[in-house]
């Protein structure tokens, strides 16, 4: 198993037991981050610039939310907007945030500081095959890793992919049209930020690979085999061990919580510009 990937479990106990808290839904921040954290970002930096007073922080938000237009690149600004330079660009957060989405779990990541490092660097894990689990603690959900046996089989238990109801409502519960105003506002910020990470390339780029990389996974088959790997499991299925990290982690969610998040990813991308015929 890649040591970057997060295990479905640690310390297997029988089959068929509770298998304690699984690191698995970590992934779902990715998703949450790519459909709504631009966002934020967004409201966090569209007015003024270092030197602007405190008071401009408590405008409406409708000042902050300006149309995108343009047709090359993703979320390419509507304008030159003057933004605070990168490392000021989140005190606006905590004011701004409540805009987004009024769901806890988006709420809670949200509320994290420098977030438009933490959502570059997401992205950034996702597209280059590696777990973004450790950016998104805020979001793991409660609950136990449930196996099940049929016949000589270890399966995942259905009821696990239960506990990720509340992740997929997150998702849903975000505005496609405001993530398209905040993509676009803070672009310039968003492009600061993964240059700091000297990775080569562009930002639009890699968020791309992101998102593909996600709409790629594969539904999980109710018969889906695990296979005991020391402390944890993998899958029987060398395709499906072969997915990165990411992948596995949405995979694990279960078919239809993963459909449901891949459904509204594909709205966003499609949104913040990325050609449909680009997406799988």
């Amino acid at each position: 198993m890649d040591p970057s990937e997060v295990p479905l479990d640690r310390t297997p106990p029988p089959p068929g037991a509770d298998r304690g808290k699984s690191a698995l839904p970590w992934l779902v921040g990715a998703v949450v981050v790519l459909v709504a954290g631009a966002a934020v970002w967004y409201l966090v930096g569209r007015r003024g610039t270092s030197e602007a007073p405190a008071a401009q922080a408590a405008a409406p938000a409708a000042e902050f939310l300006i149309p995108a237009h343009g047709s090359e690149g993703i979320c390419v600004p509507a304008d030159e907007i003057p933004l605070p330079r990168l490392d000021e660009v989140n005190d606006f957060a905590s004011i701004m945030a409540s805009t987004l989405s009024q769901h806890p779990r988006a709420v809670a990541w949200l509320a994290t500081d420098d977030l438009v490092r933490r959502f570059v660097t997401v992205v950034d894990a996702v597209a280059t095959g590696k777990s973004p689990a450790v950016h998104l603690s805020a979001l793991r959900p409660s609950g136990a890793f449930r196996t099940t046996e049929k016949g000589d089989a270890l399966l995942i238990d259905p009821r696990t992919f239960q506990r990720f109801a509340p992740v997929v409502e997150a998702v849903n519960s975000v505005d496609v049209a405001a993530t398209v105003r905040v993509c676009s506002a803070l672009k310039p910020r968003l492009d600061d930020a993964y240059a700091e990470l000297k990775h080569g390339g562009t930002f639009d780029e890699t968020l791309e690979r992101a998102i593909v990389s996600l709409l790629q996974t594969p539904s999980l088959a109710p018969d889906t085999r695990l296979a005991p790997q020391g402390g944890s499991f993998q899958f029987e299925d060398s395709a499906l061990e072969g997915l990165t990290p990411a992948q596995k982690h949405l995979a694990r969610m279960g078919p239809a919580n993963a459909r449901a998040i891949q459904n509204k990813l594909r709205e966003i991308a499609v949104a913040i510009g990325i050609p449909s015929e680009r997406l799988p």
